[in-house]
């Protein structure tokens, strides 16, 4: 019986086609990976459009960026979007949005920008992120002036 030894080319082509297919996992979870982190900052600025579409709806206007309104950013009990005024809480005494401390970023772990009035949207105002390259204006940044 005479056994059969790979040659130093198909080991070299079995190499190389498992490289190719490794490459291709790794290309697609990256892929995949980049497509969640946009999705889920997506879903926090329309989360956040609610709460201030809401709070217009009972107060009329949304609240401005400078002003004796603010909105608040608070480290214990999460980001809470109120009046600093006592009836500051939703017609059905909650706040407008609630969100576990520091998820008021993106995905990467910037800030989402609110202002109002807005430069783009001048009748409400703008939000953005400025997605996974975290540099103001580039083609990555989310907002709520323009399709994603």
């Amino acid at each position: 019986m005479h056994k059969h030894n790979f040659t130093l080319i198909e080991i070299l082509v079995s190499v190389t086609i498992i490289a190719i297919l490794a490459g291709m996992l790794i290309g697609g979870l990256n892929y995949a990976s980049k497509r969640a982190d946009t999705a889920k900052t997506q879903a926090i600025l329309e989360e956040f459009q609610m709460a201030l579409d809401a709070f217009k709806h009972d107060k009329g206007y949304y609240p401005p960026s400078s002003s004796e309104h603010n909105i608040v950013f608070s480290d214990t009990s999460g980001f809470q979007l109120q009046l600093a005024q006592p009836f500051d809480f939703h017609k059905n005494n909650k706040p407008y949005i609630e969100m576990q401390p520091g998820t008021l970023q993106d995905a990467w772990g910037n800030d989402i920008m609110y202002q109002c009035p807005g430069a783009h949207n001048q009748q409400g105002y703008d939000l953005r992120s400025y997605g996974p390259d975290g540099n103001p204006n580039t083609t990555d940044d989310l907002t709520n002036w323009k399709q994603n």
